[in-house]
C-alpha cells in the first residue's frame, strides 16, 4: 500500500473560498480513485491561502481486475437461419476484445440475447494517477480568473503542482505546468523545497514556516491567544467565524496584542467590536473581573515574531484611524434626536424603484395591524411593535450607519436607548433584520419578531411589485433570505399564519400588479422556501411535495404536519400506507369539485358505514392534527366496501359526491396525499 500526495500551489485564495475548495478537491480525488477501481484507506485534506492538497493513504498498487457480462444484440439478429454468426455478432464480440467462441446466450423477458464476459485487467496505480488532472476541471469556483495567455479560468493563477506516489513523481500535466516534487514554503520566510515522500509533507512544510493542517493551525492560534489572555487576565471571546477567517488568511500564525486610547471606549461596545472584527480581523478583549470591554485587541500575524513591535505599531495606527472616524460620527449623531433622523427618511430610498423609507414605515404599521388577530398578539407586544415601526429605520439616516453599514438595525437599538426610547421598543428595532441568514439568530422578543416579520412581508411585496424577482442563482437583494426568515420566525413563535390570506395586506398597498397576480407570485416564492426548510429537517421528498402543495400556505402548521407524517411513516408504516391510500382515493373521486352549497343529508344514508362517515366529516376541523386523519382510515375503508359513490339514484349520488368533496376540501388544506409514496 502506498501514499499519494497531490498539491496545487496558487496565488493567495480569498479566505472565504478555501474550505469549500479543499472539500471539493478531496471529494473529487476520492470519487476518481473509486471510479477507477483503485482502493485506498482514507483521504486527508490540507489547505493554506497558497495551496490545496490531499494525501491518499493506503493506496493500492494496481486496480482490481474487472469482469463484466456485456449484453449484445438479440439472437435473431446475431445468428442467421443457418445458425451462423452474423456481422452484427462478430462486430459486437470484436468490440469487447472477445471471439464468437466466448458468446453466451441468455433470455430476457422471453427474448434471447447474446452476451460475452468482458475481462479487464487492473493497471498499475501510476497509470491511473496519470489522468487525475481531470478532477481539476470539475472544481466549482465562486469566482475565477484567467491570466497571461491562458484561456482556462481558475480560482487564482497556478504556480506549481506536486504529484508524489510514495517517493516517485507522477508527472501529470495541467495548463502549462508539469507536476514535480518541489513545493513552496512561506512566501517571505520559506523557500522552494524538495519533498522526499508524502509522509514528509507536513514536517517539511513546517520547517519552511507553513502549517498545512487546518486544525493544527487553528489549535496554534487558540493556544497563542489563550496564552496572551492568561498573562494579562483577559477574557477573549473566540468568535468562530472570525477564527475560521483568520485561520484561512495565514500559513504561520503569531498572535500579538495591541492597544488603543481609552477615550474610544466612549463608543458603544458594538461599534468597537464590529470595527475590530469586521474591518481589522482582530479579537476584542474583556476584563476578567468586570466583563467590560478593554482598550486592547489581539491579532494574528502571518509570520514569525521578528520585528513584531513594528507590526503592533502598524496595526494600532490603522485601528486608531478607524476609531477616530467612528467617534466623530457618533458624537455628531448624538447632537440630534430620533425625530431628526426620522424626518430624513422621507428623502432616502432603499432602491430607486421603490418608495421612501418613511413610506415603508407607514406600510409596516399597517401590516402589523393586520397581523394582530391571526397571531393572537398581546396588547403590550402590539404597542411595542407599533411604536418601533414608526421609527425603526431612523438609523439609516445616521452617520454611523453610513460608515458601518453592517450595524444597521443594531445601532438603531443602541441609539434608541441613548435617546430615551423604552427598552422593549429599542430591542425590537435592534432585531428587525433577524434572522439575517438561514438558521441564524432569531428575534428574542415578540415585538421584535412581529416587526421583523412585517418588514420582510413588506420587502417582498414591494420588490415583487416592481418586477424584481429572484431567478436562478441571482438574488442581489436577498429576497430568498427574507422569505426564509419569515418561515423561521413563524415556526419559532408557533404562529399559525395563513399566508394565502395576504389579500388584505396587499390591498392596502399601492401596487401596479393586480392583487391576485402579486399574491400568487409571493405565495409560490415562499412555498419554495418552505420546501427548502423541510429539506433541511430531513423530511422525505414525497412528504415535502404532498404537504407543500396543500391549498393553504401556513408554514408553521405545514412544517408541524410534515414532521408528524414523517414520524408516522417511520414508526407505523402500515398505518401510514392505509391512511395515504384512503385519502388519495377520496381526492381522486372528488377531483377538482368544490364543496356544493347543498348540505350533506345524513337521512339519505343507505348504510351504517355511510352514516358514520358523514358524521365524521361533519366533525372535521381545519387543524394540523394527524390523528383526525388516522381516525378516518377505518370509516373510509368500510364506506367504500359497502357503498357505491356513483349511485344510480341521482339524489344519493349527489349527496355522496358532496361528502367526498367536503372531505377532500379538508384534506387539501393539509396536503395532497396523491403526491406521497405509500407503497414500500
Amino acid at each position: 500500500m502506498a501514499e499519494y500526495l497531490l498539491e496545487l500551489g496558487l496565488e493567495e485564495i480569498p479566505s472565504r473560498f478555501i474550505d469549500d475548495l479543499s472539500q471539493q478537491l478531496a471529494q473529487l480525488v476520492n470519487d476518481y480513485f473509486k471510479a477507477q477501481r483503485l482502493s485506498f484507506d482514507s483521504v486527508s485534506r490540507y489547505s493554506t491561502p497558497r495551496r490545496l492538497a490531499v494525501i491518499v493513504h493506503g493506496l493500492a498498487e494496481k486496480q482490481t481486475d474487472h469482469q463484466e457480462l456485456v449484453k449484445g444484440p438479440a439472437l435473431r439478429i446475431a445468428q442467421n437461419d443457418q445458425k451462423q454468426w452474423t456481422k452484427a455478432a462478430e462486430g459486437f464480440v470484436r468490440g469487447q476484445g472477445a471471439t464468437t467462441d466466448d458468446i453466451e446466450i441468455q433470455s430476457i423477458k422471453g427474448e434471447d440475447y447474446i452476451f460475452v464476459n468482458k475481462f479487464e485487467a487492473g493497471v498499475p496505480a501510476e497509470e491511473v494517477i496519470q489522468n487525475i488532472s481531470q478532477v481539476f476541471d470539475k472544481l466549482v469556483f465562486p469566482v475565477s480568473m484567467t491570466w497571461g495567455m491562458e484561456k482556462k479560468a481558475f480560482i487564482r493563477p497556478l504556480h506549481w503542482i506536486v504529484s508524489l506516489y510514495d517517493d516517485q513523481v507522477i508527472p501529470i500535466e495541467y495548463l502549462y505546468l508539469t507536476a514535480d516534487r518541489y513545493t513552496e514554503g512561506h512566501r517571505f520566510l520559506g523557500e522552494r523545497v524538495f519533498l522526499s515522500h508524502p509522509n514528509a509533507y507536513l514536517d517539511t512544510l513546517r520547517e519552511q514556516y507553513v502549517i498545512a493542517d487546518v486544525q493544527e493551525r487553528e489549535n496554534t492560534i487558540r493556544e497563542q491567544i489563550a496564552k496572551l489572555a492568561n498573562e494579562n487576565h483577559w477574557i477573549v471571546p473566540m468568535d468562530a467565524s472570525l477564527l475560521e477567517e483568520v485561520n484561512n488568511l495565514i500559513e504561520w500564525p503569531t498572535a500579538f496584542c495591541g492597544t488603543f486610547e481609552p477615550e474610544f471606549l466612549e463608543l458603544p461596545p458594538v461599534v468597537l467590536t464590529t470595527t475590530m472584527k469586521e474591518h481589522q480581523r482582530y479579537f476584542y478583549v474583556l476584563d476578567k473581573a468586570t466583563d467590560e470591554l478593554l482598550p486592547y485587541f489581539i491579532s494574528v500575524r502571518n509570520g514569525n515574531a521578528d520585528h513584531l513591535e513594528n507590526v503592533v505599531h502598524g496595526n494600532e495606527k490603522v485601528l486608531r484611524a478607524r476609531l477616530d472616524d467612528a467617534l466623530f460620527f457618533y458624537r455628531e449623531d448624538m447632537k440630534h434626536s430620533v425625530d431628526y433622523f426620522v424626518e430624513k427618511l422621507s428623502h432616502i430610498k432603499e432602491h430607486y424603484q421603490l418608495d421612501t423609507l418613511a413610506a415603508k414605515q407607514k406600510r409596516v404599521i399597517k401590516i402589523i395591524e393586520q397581523l394582530v388577530r391571526p397571531l393572537n398578539l398581546e396588547a403590550a407586544d402590539v404597542e411595542s411593535a407599533l411604536h418601533a415601526a414608526k421609527i425603526y429605520k431612523f438609523d439609516l439616516a445616521t452617520l454611523m450607519v453610513d460608515e458601518l453599514s453592517e450595524l444597521q438595525g443594531i445601532i438603531g437599538g443602541v441609539y434608541a436607548e441613548k435617546f430615551g426610547i423604552e427598552s422593549s421598543i429599542a430591542q425590537a428595532i435592534s432585531e428587525q433584520y433577524l434572522p439575517n441568514q438561514s438558521g441564524g439568530a432569531l428575534p428574542k422578543s415578540i415585538a421584535g419578531s412581529v416587526l421583523a416579520l412585517a418588514d420582510k412581508i413588506d420587502t417582498l411585496i414591494q420588490y415583487f411589485n416592481v418586477g424584481i424577482i429572484p431567478s436562478g442563482s441571482s438574488d442581489p437583494y436577498g429576497l430568498r433570505r427574507q422569505a426564509i426568515g419569515m418561515v423561521e420566525i413563524l415556526v419559532a413563535n408557533q404562529w399559525s399564519l395563513n399566508l394565502d390570506a395576504m389579500d388584505r395586506i396587499i390591498h392596502a398597498m399601492d401596487t401596479s400588479l393586480t392583487q391576485s397576480d402579486l399574491k400568487k407570485k409571493i405565495v409560490e416564492f415562499i412555498r419554495a422556501r418552505l420546501e427548502k426548510h423541510l429539506q433541511n429537517l430531513q423530511v422525505d421528498y414525497d412528504i415535502i411535495d404532498g404537504v407543500a402543495h396543500a391549498h393553504q400556505l401556513n408554514p408553521y402548521r405545514q412544517i408541524h404536519f410534515a414532521l408528524k407524517l414523517q414520524q408516522l411513516k417511520q414508526e407505523q408504516p402500515e398505518l401510514f400506507q392505509s391512511m395515504i391510500e384512503a385519502l388519495s382515493r377520496v381526492m381522486n373521486i372528488a377531483g377538482d369539485k368544490e364543496e356544493s352549497e347543498i348540505s350533506i343529508q345524513s337521512d339519505l344514508s343507505q348504510s351504517n358505514s355511510e352514516e358514520i362517515l358523514i358524521q365524521k366529516v361533519s366533525q372535521l376541523q381545519s387543524e394540523d392534527s394527524i390523528q383526525q386523519w388516522v381516525d378516518l382510515v377505518k370509516p373510509i375503508k368500510e364506506y367504500f366496501e359497502e357503498n357505491l359513490v356513483n349511485h344510480e339514484d341521482e339524489t344519493i349520488r349527489i349527496n355522496r359526491m358532496n361528502t367526498m368533496a367536503r372531505l377532500s376540501k379538508y384534506i387539501r388544506q393539509e396536503m395532497d396525499p396523491r403526491l406521497i409514496i405509500y407503497k414500500f
